[in-house]
């Protein structure tokens, strides 16, 4: 059985097309590129993403690979898969990750064991504003689509956060560029970018996914309004470039 996963993957990727059936992963497995999957949010995560090709970007991929020492943010870990990725497109990343789940930050920790890697997880719910007090409401704190006051009718967590700006929490480390930026936090990426001048105002490319339309118009306009344009769009992925 040839999948998607199998192209990216080599033959384990069979092995995960089955599990992606099943919904269920009898046994783990270690695959080229993204180490030791476990979890179906994980196989999902890269099926969509990479073997189906909705992060992929020809002019991302070559700024990680070939500068220095690229610095990503990356809002929205959620199993830690893009995080993994930034490190295979250059072990010399320095990533920060923002989630609100710290379950998030210790399965990408575990994930990168053995590594090296350069990474430095922030849990936090990304705002416009510091100190407003927030809740949570879930089921699996990895299931990738947590958000603030997302209603969970049964079986459901709480947790209270306060938020803070994306300018707040990375100050104290004197960044001076930003070569990639990636925001995926199911519908508050307008209210992330409009907490981030200082930050825009040293990034070189924006990846945004979207999942609505007020969502799409209000990130749009702060991107815009600070010196952004959209290169390249597929579904919900949206490539935004400085200049």
């Amino acid at each position: 059985m040839f999948t998607r996963l199998t192209k990216t993957l080599g033959p384990k990727g069979n092995y995960l097309a089955v599990c992606r059936s099943l919904g269920a992963v009898p046994f783990p497995v270690s695959v080229r590129i993204f180490g030791r999957i476990a979890t179906i949010p994980e196989i999902l995560n890269i099926h969509d993403n990479f073997a189906d090709g909705e992060l992929r970007d020809p002019q991302v991929e070559s700024i990680l690979s070939k500068a220095a020492r690229p610095i990503v943010v990356d809002c929205g870990v959620n199993v830690g898969i893009t995080v993994r990725w930034w490190f295979h497109l250059n072990p010399a990343c320095r990533v920060f990750g923002f989630d609100m789940m710290q379950e998030a930050h210790e399965l990408t920790q575990q994930r990168l064991a053995g590594r090296d890697a350069d990474y430095t997880g922030i849990t936090a719910a990304l705002s416009s504003t510091d100190g407003e007090e927030v809740t949570i409401r879930f089921t699996d704190p990895l299931d990738g689509k947590n958000r603030i006051g997302r209603s969970e009718k049964s079986g459901a967590g709480t947790r209270t956060l306060l938020t803070h700006r994306m300018d707040t929490l990375l100050e104290s480390y004197s960044l001076d560029r930003i070569d990639v930026l990636k925001i995926d936090i199911e519908g508050y990426a307008a209210k992330a970018l409009l907490g981030a001048p200082k930050i825009l105002a040293i990034t070189q490319n924006v990846i945004l996914e979207i999942h609505s339309e007020q969502e799409l118009g209000d990130a749009e306009a702060v991107l815009v309004g600070g010196g952004f344009r959209l290169r390249r769009f597929r579904n919900r992925n949206l490539w935004f470039t400085r200049g």
